[in-house]
């Protein structure tokens, strides 16, 4: 086995396992956007577990982007490069905004 097959082996390893993190990452988010919705009032969660399952939500989103991007740079499709970069400049503003919101306060659910 040559270098070139090993880094070919090694590469479909790699996406192998960012596809497997990409799934992770979306099953998360869906459910703790499910949970954060259902039980946005509720007394049933435990006290922290609102505060777990907001940023959850939002760090699983984050997840998503970078391994979308690194699937699409292993796989050398530019476009798809593009837009999920976008998507994770966008995600990464939008979570530091509600971050910060939530800090002061001002968000949705308890302060920090």
């Amino acid at each position: 086995m040559n270098l070139s097959d090993q880094f070919h082996l090694n590469t479909l390893d790699v996406a192998g396992t960012l596809s497997w993190i990409f799934l992770l990452g979306i099953f998360v988010k869906v459910v703790s956007t499910v949970v954060g919705v259902k039980h946005r009032a509720s007394p049933f969660l435990p006290p922290g577990m609102g505060d777990l399952v907001w940023w959850l939500s939002k760090l699983s989103a984050l997840l998503v982007c970078i391994c979308a991007f690194a699937l699409s740079w292993l796989g050398d499709d530019t476009g798809a490069m593009a837009i999920f970069g976008g998507l994770f400049l966008l995600a990464v503003s939008l979570v530091s905004l509600f971050a910060m919101k939530r800090i002061k306060g001002e968000g949705p659910g308890p302060s920090l």
